[in-house]
């Protein structure tokens, strides 16, 4: 937590397009509810324009400033470090069994 909190304050980077291809790679990898709703409320807090279908929704990732993108990194990795934290524990119960 003390990691994000720090990318915050600092506001260090500036996002080139390909970092905007890599964060959206990071989002379409795979898909979580909690997360995605967690960008989506981010995304209305802050008046992005974005439609949506029955596929989902969608907005201009180059319409976002870079703290905003600094934002939902901070979400794809509380939730990355999150499902990291629970396969270990997966794996350390397994072994247990075994």
């Amino acid at each position: 937590m003390l990691i994000i909190y720090i990318m915050n304050t600092l506001n260090l980077k500036n996002y080139s397009i390909t970092d905007k291809k890599l964060l959206l790679n990071k989002i379409n990898e795979y898909k979580n509810k909690r997360r995605d709703t967690k960008i989506f409320n981010l995304i209305c807090k802050n008046n992005i324009n974005y439609s949506n279908n029955d596929n989902g929704i969608f907005f201009d990732l180059n319409q976002l400033n870079d703290d905003i993108l600094i934002k939902i990194e901070n979400i794809i990795l509380y939730y990355e470090l999150k499902q990291k934290k629970n396969n270990d524990y997966s794996d350390s119960s397994e072994k247990h069994i075994f």
